[in-house]
């Protein structure tokens, strides 16, 4: 750890011209490393992916979160540029962008009212030229499904698992093939949307931050809405 940190230090030095005083591990996060760091300049966040599968999204998600808060959008941290202007760097073969860091803690139940008073705000967005993933409908996961029934040498135990779910998750499939057709034949009144926002908020006092904006996608609000149909039932 104290290496890593080291190289980091290096790393923000070089790539962003910080002077940084202090570097340790942020318990915030899913993916990948995730590290608070207090600099002469300021406290900052620093999130580096090197997942491939997850890298592209990440990368993605930036020009997305700093139009927004472009726009005003205050409860959303800001991406800090490189010394070259860039929103993000290399770092040891992982993707390494700054954020201002947001005090507080992770909190994983607010308010209906309070978390989509702000999100109507991110919704009256119109983000015209501005590239981001946007919702199809597809069902590219339920083909992954039947690939992976029909690999050839799979793992004893992942064959077993498969074959003992089977009927539960191909009923799941048929079910999304039957969403997927419905939806797709109305593909207007999208958003921006986060994809998890009712877990990644965090409370300082009374200033709720809405943070982790890897998933963000083009894409109707009910992408948002659907983690609390568990409160609603």
């Amino acid at each position: 750890m104290a290496e890593k940190s080291m190289e980091l230090t290096e790393f923000l030095s070089r790539t962003y011209g910080f002077q940084v005083q202090d570097i340790w591990a942020a318990k915030r996060g899913f993916y990948g490393e995730t590290w608070k760091v207090r600099a002469k300049e300021a406290d900052y966040f620093v999130k580096i992916d090197y997942w491939t599968h997850h890298m592209e999204s990440y990368q993605a998600s930036l020009p997305v979160i700093q139009y927004m808060t472009q726009q005003g959008i205050s409860f959303i941290p800001q991406v800090v540029k490189t010394k070259d202007g860039e929103l993000s760097g290399r770092f040891n073969q992982g993707v390494a962008a700054v954020f201002a860091y947001v005090q507080g803690e992770l909190y994983e139940n607010p308010g209906v009212e309070q978390l989509y008073g702000k999100m109507a705000q991110v919704y009256q967005l119109r983000p015209e030229g501005i590239a981001m993933d946007r919702e199809t409908f597809g069902t590219e996961i339920a083909d992954d499904f039947q690939r992976l029934q029909n690999a050839q040498g799979l793992p004893e135990q992942v064959a077993a698992a498969l074959k003992e779910k089977q009927r539960v998750i191909s009923g799941y499939m048929e079910r999304l093939k039957f969403f997927s057709a419905q939806c797709s034949q109305d593909m207007g009144n999208f958003h921006i949307t986060h994809g998890d926002v009712g877990g990644n908020c965090i409370l300082n006092g009374e200033r709720l931050s809405i943070v982790d904006w890897d998933g963000v996608k083009y894409a109707p609000v009910e992408r948002d809405a659907w983690i609390l149909l568990c409160e609603w039932r």
